[in-house]
């Protein structure tokens, strides 16, 4: 189904070792998060789940990561927008990646399937933490769990207490030492009806509530944030700040050395780019901050800015 695809050639590349492997400590800047941004509402996982890994799965058939549907609200509400989300479950010691910069692994492919008048944004990846490997290798990952936040408009005619069928034909690269590509089609009967005033607390909860957390936000002109070019260096300095951390998204032009300069026990980074043909420097990517003296999560704030040309 997928073997023809770039993806999986790709991946297939990593799983038999002509890709560098992920595997070491982890190192970077922020705490797991514990806020949710908007209302407090705890997701239902949907009824009726099912995944077929047809590549990839261990030897009793389980995927090493494997995805559920989670609705935020109990049920998709008519004429709302929702969050709907893909939860990966990774086995312990094993993680995944984040759509953006990454030296040895693959990021999901999702291709999505809605029912009739449906509407889906774009996904939304939270901020991944960075992974040092043997070698100098800089990936970006998820451990635990893999969130993949989805807006979904749901249309004014759908029924009430009807259901409606989410489906995602997904492939998806999970790594220790060596990567496995994995690949398979998840698809739910999701209910459509009233929010719910209250939901029990479950497990769901508080990973979509972490994952949702570390979504990144527009970057407020009230943050003081200093930044400034010196040649193709950018200084990005936050007084109120006790350490930063950048991950540099897929669009982001190439960083001189991101393992040295990409995260600062500091108020201060200095992003240096690396030497290009290209006729300015783009800046695009993920800030993380942790503020000192405040307890509480990182913040994550949307980076994205054009610098002089880099040659």
């Amino acid at each position: 189904m997928y073997r023809d695809t770039p993806w999986f050639k790709t991946a297939m590349a990593a799983a038999l070792g002509l890709l560098l492997p992920a595997c070491s400590s982890e190192t970077g800047a922020g705490n797991p998060p514990g806020e949710a941004s908007g209302p407090s509402r705890d997701p239902v996982v949907a009824s009726g789940d099912t995944a077929t890994a047809w590549f990839g799965a261990d030897s009793t058939g389980k995927p090493l990561a494997v995805p559920r549907w989670v609705v935020r609200s109990g049920s998709l509400v008519p004429g709302t927008t929702d969050t709907v989300a893909i939860v990966f479950a990774i086995e312990p010691g094993w993680h995944m990646y984040w759509r953006g910069r990454n030296d040895s692994g693959l990021y999901p492919d999702v291709r999505l399937t809605l029912p009739q008048g449906f509407e889906a944004g774009e996904i939304l990846w939270p901020a991944p933490h960075r992974k040092i490997s043997p070698g100098n290798i800089l990936d970006h990952v998820y451990t635990g769990h893999a969130v993949l936040v989805l807006p979904v408009r749901v249309p004014l005619s759908a029924a009430p207490g009807s259901r409606v069928t989410f489906e995602a034909s997904m492939d998806w690269m999970v790594c220790r030492g060596a990567c496995i590509p994995e690949s398979g089609t998840l698809s739910a009967a999701l209910p459509v009806g009233p929010a719910p005033e209250s939901h029990p607390s479950t497990p769901d909860a508080a990973v979509l509530t972490g994952a949702l957390a570390r979504l990144p936000r527009p970057l407020p002109s009230e943050l003081g944030l200093h930044m400034e070019w010196r040649d193709r260096v950018l200084d990005i300095r936050l007084d109120e700040a006790e350490a930063l951390a950048f991950y540099p998204g897929t669009a982001c032009s190439n960083l001189a050395d991101p393992i040295r300069d990409a995260a600062s026990e500091s108020g201060r980074l200095a992003l240096e780019f690396a030497k290009s043909k290209d006729p300015e420097i783009r800046v695009r990517g993920v800030l993380e901050v942790r503020f000192a003296g405040r307890i509480g999560p990182s913040r994550f704030y949307q980076l994205a800015l054009t610098g002089p040309a880099s040659g």
